[in-house]
C-alpha cells in the first residue's frame, strides 16, 4: 500500500491506498483574492544614463558626441578623429599625457571599465554617444581610474541609452 499525506492550509490529512484500491479524494479551495494593479513610479536606468550624460555635457568639461554624429562613420575608430585630443596609434586610443607626452586613454563601456579591444566589436549604429575627457583633472569621478593615470574616454551604446 501506498500512504499519501495532504496538506491544505495548516491542515493534514493522511490518506492510506491499499495495492489494487482506487481512493477517491475530495478537496475544497478555497478562492484566490487577486489584487488590483500596482503603479510603479521611477526613473529607469537608462533615464537616469541620459539624465547623468546631459549634466556632464553642461559642465564644459570633456567632449562629446551622440548618435547623430556617429552614425555617420563606417568604423568605430575612425569616430575619434573627430575629437581634437585624442590620438590612435595602431589601434590604441591615446590622450595627452603629462609634459607633452600621451597615454592609453581608460575605456568605459555603458558605465564599466573596459579594454580598447572592447571597441572593436561594436559598429557605429550601436552606439548612442561617446564622451572624452582628455586629462585626469577634468574626467568626472565615475571615470576616473587612479589620481595622475590618463584622461578616460566613456561609450553609450543604445541597449543602455535611450
Amino acid at each position: 500500500g501506498v500512504t499519501l499525506t495532504l496538506l491544505k492550509d495548516d491542515t493534514t490529512a493522511i490518506v492510506d491506498v491499499t495495492a489494487n484500491d482506487t481512493v477517491t479524494i475530495a478537496l475544497e479551495l478555497q478562492k484566490v483574492t487577486q489584487l488590483g494593479p500596482v503603479r510603479v513610479v521611477a526613473s529607469s536606468v537608462s533615464q537616469r544614463i541620459a539624465q547623468d550624460f546631459g549634466e556632464r555635457r553642461g559642465s564644459g568639461l570633456g567632449k562629446f558626441r551622440d548618435s547623430t554624429d556617429i552614425k555617420r562613420h563606417v568604423t568605430v575608430m575612425s569616430i575619434f578623429s573627430e575629437f581634437p585630443s585624442v590620438f590612435e596609434r595602431k589601434g590604441v586610443l591615446l590622450l595627452p599625457g603629462r609634459m607633452g607626452g600621451q597615454c592609453t586613454a581608460n575605456v568605459w563601456v555603458d558605465g564599466q571599465r573596459a579594454e580598447q579591444t572592447e571597441l572593436k566589436f561594436l559598429l557605429p549604429e550601436d552606439i548612442a554617444a561617446i564622451e572624452v575627457y582628455a586629462r585626469f583633472m577634468e574626467t568626472p569621478a565615475e571615470f576616473q581610474v587612479r589620481r595622475g593615470s590618463c584622461g578616460s574616454i566613456a561609450v553609450w551604446t543604445k541597449r543602455f541609452f535611450p
